[in-house]
């Protein structure tokens, strides 16, 4: 059975480490504006100008890492299970 990460075409600029540890997402509070694509009555599309940012806190090491994140791809697996992939966004600093 593939990795559902490795199985997508790499397009990625860093290596990827295999990690397993737990972490912890954070949702803004903010209000969104968004336009619908399509809706059924299972589920909705939308689209938004600017990426929906989540705050990620990753433990590496022991040490927990907080980084501002935004969604890349989802899937869903044969067990039900969802895997997403997120991409940092660089700190300003």
């Amino acid at each position: 059975m593939e990795d559902a990460g490795m199985s997508m075409v790499e397009r990625r600029n860093s290596t990827r480490q295999p990690v397993q540890s737990e972490m912890e997402f954070i949702f803004y509070l903010d209000a969104f504006k968004a336009k619908t694509v399509d809706l059924s009555e299972t589920g909705i599309r939308f689209e938004t100008d600017s990426p929906i940012i989540i705050r990620l806190q990753v433990n590496q090491g022991g040490k927990p890492t907080v980084r501002d994140a935004q969604l890349v791809w989802a899937q869903k697996g044969q067990d039900g299970k969802m895997t997403y992939g997120f991409e940092f966004i660089p700190d300003l600093e």
